[in-house]
């Protein structure tokens, strides 16, 4: 159940995160500029390894903070299993609560300017339990969290190496929250090849 998990949820989060993020890079051309540098300077124009990765921190915070403004997965559900009292409201044992991971990324008295796009943030050694949690939390977290993001800053890193990615329309795309949080319509983009 776990295997067939990762492999049928991690495919539409994982392109989601990766849309979002070419999204995210073609409208802050700078922040694409620093990736190259990171890979330059960590692979000296070779092939990327899987041993670099480690050493591209700039690329996971840029991943980091693209789950923070477009979650692959908005919201979570769980069961209860004690009555409990959240802001006044009691909420009883075994009955279903649905939070906004989305609404969480994004509210003011836990991000400094949660509408930007700023990667730096991931870039500190800040705690952020319960505040950043793409991937859920606690002991029913993703079991594909850390597949997620070697993969996705494995592919990240291997496509901004190889192309550059312009957007074909500029306005900002409407949120389709379905099963996971996705542009709706898709989110067309131009693919130029580098060099």
């Amino acid at each position: 159940d776990e295997v067939i998990t990762i492999f049928s949820a991690g495919h539409e989060t994982t392109s989601n995160l990766l849309t979002w993020t070419l999204y995210l890079l073609a409208k802050h051309p700078t922040v694409t500029d620093k990736i190259r540098q990171e890979l330059n300077a960590v692979t000296n124009g070779k092939p990327l390894q899987y041993d670099d990765l480690p050493n591209l921190n700039y690329t996971k915070a840029v991943i980091n903070e693209s789950l923070r403004i477009r979650p692959p997965v908005g919201v979570m559900m769980r069961k209860l299993i004690q009555d409990t009292e959240v802001y006044g409201y009691a909420l009883k044992a075994g009955s279903l609560a649905i939070f906004s991971i989305y609404n969480v990324h994004h509210h003011p008295e836990l991000w400094a300017e949660p509408e930007q796009f700023n990667p730096e943030r991931f870039l500190t050694a800040e705690s952020r339990r319960f505040l950043f949690m793409p991937f859920g939390a606690g002991e029913r977290i993703c079991i594909g969290n850390h597949f997620a993001m070697l993969e996705a800053q494995l592919l990240l890193a291997m496509m901004i190496q190889q192309y550059d990615f312009e957007l074909i329309d500029q306005a900002e795309p409407k949120i389709e929250m379905v099963i996971s949080v996705r542009p709706k319509g898709g989110l067309p983009i131009r693919i130029v090849r580098r060099g």
